[in-house]
């Protein structure tokens, strides 16, 4: 629908010679959408009565599933009565208020969505409700071009919608699969990001009250129900099912999904989990790809009730199954700080936080005097953002903590590589005889359980016992000849027997000769199967290139949004790699709060290998070309006034840019940014204001240190007490404001 532009003082409207053609590619790109159905009405150059007629008929349609109302044209709107109204080509005024057009549409209980580019489109978009409305009870949203007071210039909104609804159609804007429709608030998020000198406004109600809204489909989507049992689990345990559950077709070598052997290691946990002798400290250690995610896994699966049933083939594989710990408290560390595993434990503990979030003295004391000890497991500490807190303020002290009667607080079970920081942990489980080391498994043992899961792996495959038996054989002598080597030289026999297996099956042995040709090219470590892999694809350059990009990934992953954004400062690319089935084999996946999927390398030593190995760049620094990454990323940042904005930055990006400054050596540069610190996440932020070096960057440090837990959620009321707190401090940080406007 389209007609003019009002002029304030006459009321004139001009010709709007781009609405035509945007409203036509608008269509034709929903007509083009994957997966999303859509009967598509396109209205050209309408009078008021068309308007009227065509959107009310629309409304009058209750057959429908869901409807999404576009509309280009001019606004005729009122300050005193606070409507805007569509403007037909006749300039007749009356009979097309938006804000009557959706409140129609909430009444008639069908799903709608309007994008609205007129001027002064946010006048309806302010929904008025005499309550709050609960989840599944609002039927209308708004997505309006600018603020009631502003002008929408150039069909500029229509122009990123249409951009983004192509993207939509393509890959669902990396909705996680699990996820019907793209969620509404990630939609306009993106749509918000790109829109410049005019400010997106959208209805007050919060879109994530209903967020599977049912107006763009996923093109990805797979219906997963037992996915969807996992994001009920709390994140901090999530990790722990990603190998048990794996779907079978793409990873069904992962060592989680064959769990087998490690008896005698189990011989001697499962018995201490259950109660058996004193409770302390248990440190489960070893070399990459040694098997403590798998141990830890299987145990953490077997014991814990609520991930029990939904891997029961699990604890079916036990041979003598821990028994079910309603108090089994479990972390993953990987890419976490301190606060996070502390929050993340007290939800387990089903307990409400303190203002302020949780010490670890405060959990720790709130531990001891609980009923029962707990058990806490807590996996890869040598990949914890904070190991060095996490161990000297919660696990050295709940390991030692007594309850009043004097027994032991908790049972602590504890996976991390054999590093020299993690000294003071290895001391105090030796000297309670609770360390399992699993680079010290016999070699014959070993043989034996690596022959087993290999089987379990490659059943099926032609010739699959006299692989395993073979792969397994060489894999226990390299481990036993390689003992004695520096821990970061050696990578764990499993890891690499679980790759190598997926190698096999896409190679198989049609006889003696190529079983004898696979077998004398077993590798020794996770590198040399990464390198077999590659030199296998068709596109080895590029696939290569979308590794290395997801190993920069901090946290639970990286967006694919991003990740085509670092991926061409790294070498050869093709984005569609991020989201097609090649690359599956390699990743982790999450979920942000906006049901975005976060990708990650399934292994943090695949990462460590990756991140260096550049020899195409002119510097094979890490640090150089951490800054390429940080640079890459912050681009995207910039507006065409060479500001930046960050209002509607990834939350990725609110979380992790700060990281991906400190790996640059660019912290200040951020720290210095006043738009930077009203919107990064204070739980990454703050352990890098130490990082600070030069004067402004230490500035920003101490003023964000300062205030940040009396930072308020509403955007205004924040940059209100950032801008106070700046001319607290001399008025010469960027938050303080332009210098004509500190005024008394």
């Amino acid at each position: 629908m389209l007609s003019g532009e009002p002029d304030p003082a006459a009321e004139q409207f001009d010709d709007l010679p781009f609405a035509v053609p945007y409203a036509e590619r608008l269509a034709a790109t929903l007509r083009a959408y994957q997966s999303g159905g859509f009967g598509v009405t396109l209205l050209l150059d309408p009078d008021r009565d068309g308007i009227h007629t065509a959107v009310q008929a629309l409304l009058d349609d209750t057959a429908v599933t869901a409807r999404l109302v576009h509309v280009i044209s001019h606004g005729r709107s009122s300050r005193q009565r606070d409507y805007v109204e569509v403007v037909g080509r006749c300039r007749r005024a009356g009979g097309n208020d938006v804000r009557g057009w959706v409140s129609a549409a909430e009444d008639s209980g069908v799903p709608t969505l309007f994008l609205v580019d007129l001027c002064g489109a946010g006048r309806g978009a302010d929904l008025q409700f005499a309550h709050e409305p609960d989840a599944g009870e609002q039927m209308a949203w708004v997505i309006a071009a600018c603020r009631g007071d502003e002008p929408a210039w150039d069909g500029a909104f229509t122009n990123v919608v249409t951009r983004i609804l192509a993207e939509c159609g393509r890959d669902g804007l990396g909705t996680d699969t699990r996820t019907s429709h793209v969620p509404l608030v990630e939609f306009a998020r993106r749509v918000a990001d790109a829109l410049q000198g005019q400010t997106l406004t959208a209805t007050k109600a919060q879109f994530h009250l209903t967020p599977d809204l049912p107006f763009l489909p996923n093109p990805r989507y797979v219906p997963d129900p037992v996915a969807d049992r996992i994001a009920a689990v709390d994140p901090g345990l999530q990790p722990f099912l990603s190998d048990a559950v794996a779907d079978p077709a793409h990873f069904r070598t992962r060592a989680g999904l064959h769990f087998t052997g490690r008896q005698s290691f189990l011989d001697r946990l499962v018995p201490w989990l259950d109660g058996a002798a004193g409770g302390g400290l248990w440190l489960v250690t070893g070399t990459a790809g040694a098997g403590k995610s798998a141990l830890l896994g299987a145990l953490v699966c077997a014991a814990h009730p609520q991930l029990a049933a939904i891997t029961g083939h699990v604890r079916a594989a036990l041979d003598d199954p821990p028994a079910l710990l309603p108090a089994l408290l479990a972390v993953h560390a990987r890419q976490r700080v301190l606060t996070e595993i502390l929050s993340s434990i007290g939800r387990q503990l089903g307990l409400p936080a303190p203002v302020g979030g949780w010490t670890a003295a405060e959990l720790i004391a709130v531990i001891t005097a609980r009923p029962e000890p707990p058990v806490l497991v807590l996996d890869a500490l040598d990949e914890c953002l904070e190991a060095g807190a996490v161990q000297s303020l919660l696990l050295m002290p709940l390991a030692t903590a007594q309850r009043p009667d004097g027994t032991a607080a908790a049972r602590v079970l504890v996976a991390a590589r054999p590093w020299e920081q993690f000294a003071p942990l290895r001391r105090h489980a030796e000297h309670l005889n609770q360390v399992s080391d699993l680079d010290t498994a016999d070699p014959g043992q070993l043989r034996r359980d690596l022959r087993r899961f290999l089987i379990s792996a490659l059943g099926g495959l032609p010739a699959a016992e006299q692989l395993a038996t073979g792969v397994a054989a060489r894999l226990a002598d390299n481990h036993a000849g390689n003992r004695d080597d520096p821990p970061i030289t050696r990578w764990g026999q499993f890891l690499v027997a679980a790759r190598y297996a997926g190698y096999l099956r896409t190679q198989p042995a049609a006889d003696d000769a190529a079983v004898a040709r696979l077998l004398a090219a077993v590798p020794q470590d996770l590198p040399q199967v990464l390198e077999l892999e590659l030199a296998e694809h068709p596109q080895r350059q590029q696939l290569r290139t979308a590794l290395t990009a997801l190993a920069y990934a901090k946290g639970a992953g990286m967006p694919v949004e991003l990740l085509r954004v670092i991926a061409p400062v790294l070498g050869p690319t093709d984005p569609d790699l991020f989201t097609g089935d090649d690359i599956r084999v390699y990743l982790r996946l999450g979920t942000d709060d906006n049901g975005v999927s976060l990708l990650r390398l399934y292994h943090q030593g695949l990462a460590d290998y990756l991140r260096p190995a550049l020899p195409h760049l002119p510097s094979d620094r890490p640090a150089d070309t951490g800054l390429r990454v940080f640079d890459a990323l912050i681009a995207t940042r910039r507006t065409d006034s060479g500001a930046t904005s960050w209002q509607y930055a990834p939350a990725y990006l609110r979380r992790h840019a700060i990281q991906h400054a400190a790996d640059a050596g660019t912290v200040d540069d951020l720290l210095h940014d006043a738009e930077f610190l009203l919107h990064a996440d204070p739980i990454t932020l703050l352990p890098e204001l130490d990082h600070a070096v030069t004067a402004e960057g230490r500035l920003g440090a101490a003023i964000y240190r300062s205030v940040h837990h009396l930072l308020p959620a509403d955007e205004q009321a924040r940059r209100r007490l950032l801008r106070l707190t700046a001319l607290r401090y001399g008025g010469a940080h960027p938050a303080a404001g332009p210098p004509s406007d500190n005024r008394p």
